[in-house]
């Protein structure tokens, strides 16, 4: 209790108070807890397909290292054996506003990995190193926002940007499996809902 108090997790102190919800009191990696008030949800990939078909929302991001595929540390999915989650094969195939951010470099690998798994070919693949940047914040935030004819079909008056689309609001989810991908202060300030999956063994 003492350090819950302090806004700390009370099982790791490498967890810091940056994964701490104060809202429920909870460890938002150790403990069994999602606070829609942090907008962190917790959950595997049926988990999401659940969730997603509950919010309706506008725009949904996916990691691809250990969320989409079982590839680790950037490695090429083409090499040795992987496999795809059937749940995020599901959504990849049937949602029509799905896209990819990366920090595996291999971009044409990871393309042709999901089309043969049948993935759809318009589903955009971004490689963070190949932005440029090394924020995956910055390729939501740069890919999220509304497009130019929905902007100037908007009330000048309504607001606009990554949440709105004709002032009605346009939830974006992002769903990693890293937690520190997912606090990054640059994605936290985007304000958009984030999934911490986890793979079903």
């Amino acid at each position: 209790k003492r350090y819950r108090s302090q806004g700390a997790c009370p099982f790791r102190s490498k967890c810091g108070k940056r994964s701490f919800c104060k809202h429920t009191a909870s460890c938002l990696l150790c403990d069994q807890v999602s606070c829609m008030k942090c907008k962190l949800v917790k959950g595997n990939g049926a988990n999401l397909l659940d969730f997603v078909e509950n919010i309706q929302p506008w725009m949904i991001w996916l990691d691809f290292d250990r969320t989409i595929c079982t590839t680790k540390n950037g490695s090429s999915p083409l090499h040795g054996r992987h496999s795809i989650d059937s749940d995020l094969l599901t959504l990849l195939t049937s949602f029509e506003n799905v896209k990819i951010v990366t920090r595996n470099p291999h971009e044409e690998d990871i393309k042709t990995f999901l089309k043969r798994k049948g993935v759809p070919p318009t589903v955009p693949v971004y490689c963070v190193k190949q932005q440029a940047k090394k924020s995956k914040a910055f390729v939501i935030q740069k890919f999220s926002s509304c497009k130019v004819q929905d902007v100037a079909e908007s009330s000048a008056a309504e607001p606009q940007g990554i949440h709105h689309i004709h002032g009605k609001c346009a939830e974006v989810i992002f769903v990693d499996d890293d937690i520190e991908e997912l606090i990054d202060p640059e994605v936290v300030d985007l304000d958009i809902i984030r999934f911490l999956y986890r793979r079903i063994k």
